[in-house]
């Protein structure tokens, strides 16, 4: 009986053995299908863009290594950050070579995508003339800022109730963590934010 319990003691073992193994192995940063991207990040031909049809435009590129590659269309005339625009098509990303994802040809380090002139909604574009196409290579996120939370610009959590007339709108939010952590945030009609009513500042006395 004693024999058994141990026996059956070391088979459990054994297979946490395994299970711990195959976790850490799984936490490779690449591991097959991903491929691991060529640090040369720079263009052999730079982008090209060629009408091909009715709603149809072909963008040519090549680069120099394997690397990952983002292509988009852009909006110049409407920013989110200065000077970056904003991207209405999502046409493809990812590391080029051996996987290279569509739209992208594989084993190729030049490539050739297709645009039919739609937003990522699927809708017509009344004015592809005005866009721009971008091709970025090597791309890192990196840290900007914290959205919402203790930003008094966004709205933790969630609302119990909105008010609003010609001086603004009023939001009573709460933080998320306890129903006891409320507060009346100030907002023009457009979203800006205004000001914070409750809590009230610690640079007004109780007088």
């Amino acid at each position: 009986m004693h024999k058994q319990i141990i026996l059956m003691i070391t088979a459990v073992m054994m297979e946490c053995v395994q299970i711990v193994i195959s976790a850490d192995e799984w936490w490779k940063p690449y591991s097959p299908p991903c491929t691991e991207r060529e640090n040369v990040f720079a263009f052999t031909e730079k982008p090209k863009v060629k009408v091909v049809g009715e709603d149809r435009y072909e963008i040519s590129f090549a680069v120099k290594g394997y690397c990952d590659v983002a292509v988009a269309i852009v909006d110049p005339r409407k920013e989110l950050v200065p000077g970056r625009g904003t991207v209405v098509r999502h046409l493809g990303a990812g590391v080029l070579g051996a996987n290279a994802p569509a739209p992208f040809q594989k084993n190729s380090l030049k490539q050739v995508v297709y645009w039919d002139g739609k937003d990522d909604l699927g809708f017509y574009h009344k004015e592809p003339d005005k866009l721009q196409v971008r091709v970025m290579l090597g791309l890192k996120p990196v840290f900007d800022k914290r959205l919402g939370g203790t930003s008094p610009y966004n709205l933790p959590g969630g609302s119990w109730g909105v008010a609003i007339d010609e001086s603004g709108v009023y939001v009573f939010a709460f933080n998320g963590s306890g129903f006891n952590h409320g507060s009346i945030r100030k907002f023009s009609h457009d979203g800006k934010y205004q000001g914070t009513l409750f809590p009230p500042s610690c640079q007004f006395s109780n007088g």
